[in-house]
């Protein structure tokens, strides 16, 4: 007598639950579970380590910048850290002389890849922002705004989400016999590492 799937992860391995399903459970059902113990253990809330997930705010840049005459009106600041960067679709939160924003890095089309107020560029509406951070290739950016040249106090935070610590992740195996690693990535995504 077949023993009866019992958990979700069992189920979808079988072919027996249908339901939309995540990225996860897609590579369990093309590839697998096992590994980790001997009591298979889906992943969900009810079995997270304490802790998990978790979100950190990262401070990405701070500081007061001069801010020169660009031309068209603009005035601008090269940004000279080597450590800030923009990641298309991220959100970003900006306080720019004590004012709170809310943004989204998003890429013009055929040009670069911005943060902050298009309208700069006549690149889409007047969203509020006094700012727009533009990626000039080769990791240099600028900050642009439409303010006098003036000095302006700058920080820009993201949040990476930290679903689970990649000890607590399983091995699976595919069906030919293959073993992958389910990690966590820095910006908090998970990948598979053929181990």
């Amino acid at each position: 007598m077949a023993l009866e799937p019992i958990t979700r992860q069992e189920k979808i391995i079988a072919g027996q639950d249908l339901t939309p399903i995540t990225r996860m459970e897609m590579f369990l059902k093309n590839f697998g579970g096992g590994g980790g113990g001997s009591v298979p253990k889906p992943l969900t809330y009810d079995y997270m380590p304490e802790g998990y997930p978790y979100k950190e705010i990262t401070t990405i840049l701070d500081g007061t910048f001069e801010f020169v005459d660009a031309s068209g009106g603009i005035y601008g600041h090269h940004i000279t850290d080597k450590n800030f960067t923009i990641v298309d679709g991220k959100s970003y939160t900006i306080i720019w002389d004590g004012e709170t924003y809310q943004c989204v890095a998003t890429t013009i089309d055929n040009g670069p890849l911005v943060l902050g107020n298009l309208s700069f560029f006549e690149a889409g509406a007047d969203t509020g922002e006094p700012f727009l951070f533009v990626n000039q290739g080769s990791g240099k950016y600028m900050i642009s705004t439409i303010d006098t040249d003036a000095t302006h106090t700058v920080t820009v935070r993201w949040e990476i989400v930290y679903p689970i610590a990649s000890e607590f992740l399983p091995t699976l195996t595919s069906p030919n016999g293959t073993k992958y690693k389910l990690t966590v990535a820095n910006d908090g995504t998970l990948s598979a590492v053929q181990v």
